[in-house]
């Protein structure tokens, strides 16, 4: 019967997520830590699981605010995607404040990586995947059991959430690796792909012309294009055409954040040109810069 089907895939589901928390426990033996928390999707219940409408898949998540072993909903990063981006175009005068409620509404997030680590260590950003490794207990085989172990609860999350509804889940990876696992394991029936989006850390610094401000700080910076910001335009016009929302126009909410930044971005790309003739001419002169890599 459908009931016990649904029945069978949460438990699968449940029986997924405790071999993650076993791979964590000997990770955390290795490294002989107390603690070593998890980001694991907060639904559980069928109920929870339903109401899930739209599949956020991102990369790892950050220790500030971070608390027990489930995914922080409202840290920076997944609030932009759940709550502040739709708060913006309302501000803007692309979507009504109800239509702004509906999208705020049924948000699930998953990471790439089940463990929360450090994006810094001693002012220096730490390289995402030598960190994951090092919480691996530096065993490469290790850290491919717990990825390819997480992974497996993540397609069964979705599947089980689209048991429920009775209805494909709608996906959207945000940012390199989130993206990568959407494209892998987030595949029909149970889930459809919407599209790939930059990580909201690029659209966060955008914000009151902040690009400036973080080349000053010596932050590392992505180069983004306008047919890159468009790209993103349309998964969250599409996000809103599923949701039934009509939208006041065009949804230019991330073009608004691109635009005050735009002669920056164009000092860059000519500062990349100029690196890159040099360093075709003479590879030893190339240096490095945080907004390249």
């Amino acid at each position: 019967t459908p009931t016990s089907s649904i029945e069978r895939i949460v438990g699968r589901l449940g029986a997924a997520k405790l071999k993650v928390f076993g791979l964590r426990d000997e990770c955390k033996h290795a490294l002989r830590r107390k603690t070593l928390l998890l980001s694991m999707p907060n639904e559980e219940t069928v109920d929870e699981l339903g109401a899930v409408q739209r599949a956020w898949i991102m990369n790892y998540a950050p220790p500030q605010g971070h608390v027990g072993d489930k995914f922080q909903v409202d840290q920076r990063c997944p609030a932009f995607l759940s709550t502040r981006v739709w708060e913006w175009s309302v501000a803007s005068g692309y979507l009504s404040d109800a239509d702004a409620a509906t999208l705020m509404e049924g948000n699930g997030f998953f990471d790439h990586k089940p463990f929360v680590q450090d994006v810094s260590r001693g002012g220096k950003r730490l390289d995402v995947a030598a960190e994951f490794l090092r919480l691996c207990g530096g065993d490469a085989d290790k850290r491919d059991e717990v990825l390819a172990a997480h992974h497996d609860v993540a397609a069964l999350w979705l599947q089980a959430i689209a048991a429920i509804r009775g209805a494909p889940v709608l996906v959207v990876g945000v940012g390199v690796d989130g993206s990568k696992l959407a494209e892998e394991r987030c595949a029909a029936p149970h889930a459809h792909l919407v599209g790939k989006i930059l990580h909201p850390e690029n659209y966060l610094t955008m914000r009151g012309g902040g690009i400036q401000e973080a080349l000053d700080r010596g932050d590392a910076v992505a180069l983004v294009s306008v047919a890159r910001v468009k790209r993103d335009t349309h998964v969250l016009e599409t996000l809103c055409a599923h949701a039934g929302v009509t939208t006041l126009g065009r949804i230019e909410t991330l073009l608004d954040l691109l635009r005050p930044n735009s002669e920056v971005y164009a000092q860059l790309r000519e500062e990349m040109s100029a690196r890159t003739t040099a360093a075709n001419a003479d590879p030893a002169s190339q240096s490095r810069k945080g907004f390249f890599e």
